[in-house]
């Protein structure tokens, strides 16, 4: 790896990390109104802070691809396409570390960070000319808004979307 593509990767990773963090406590310091609860975690279940990911690696996705002239079609469904597996390997995780260790806030968010490093550093291998990573990319980014915007009105009755902390 060159030293100008480690920088770019630090520099979109601290940011990612950065608006990520915050985001945890947006809607409940801000009061945010009903709508953005689709965006903002509304409590601490799993499935609320997959929002933590999804949302700020695909917002500092579109702005890096511009900044760097990267086709952004591309650039964007190959982000997209890592997704699907950093978010259901985060559910997994999660789950299996709470089971073990109960709630626990240093493995959360260690683990939050580790995983979108890992999602930056998968980006580098895919390649974004390949259609198959083009179309799953879109096809995952559009599930995965579909999903937040359903089981953030409609959760069910499951323990990614309950709370632990009450």
């Amino acid at each position: 790896m060159n030293k100008k593509l480690i920088i770019r990767i630090s520099i979109f990773y601290l940011i990612t990390v950065l608006i990520g963090t915050l985001s945890h406590f947006a809607y409940s310091t801000f009061k945010f109104n009903n709508g953005l609860k689709v965006i903002f975690p509304i409590n601490e279940s799993t499935f609320e802070h997959l929002k933590l990911f999804f949302y700020p690696f695909i917002f500092t996705s579109l702005i890096e691809g511009f900044i760097y002239k990267e086709d952004l079609k591309s650039f964007i469904a190959k982000r997209g396409f890592i997704i699907s597996f950093i978010m259901f390997f985060e559910i997994f995780y999660i789950s299996i570390m709470t089971h073990l260790f109960g709630i626990n806030t240093f493995i959360n968010v260690s683990s939050y960070y580790i995983l979108i490093l890992i999602s930056y550093l998968i980006s580098l291998k895919l390649d974004q000319n390949n259609k198959v990573i083009t179309v799953g990319g879109f096809i995952n980014l559009a599930v995965w808004i579909f999903i937040f915007i359903y089981f953030t009105y409609n959760p069910l009755d499951s323990l990614i979307f309950i709370d632990p902390s009450k």
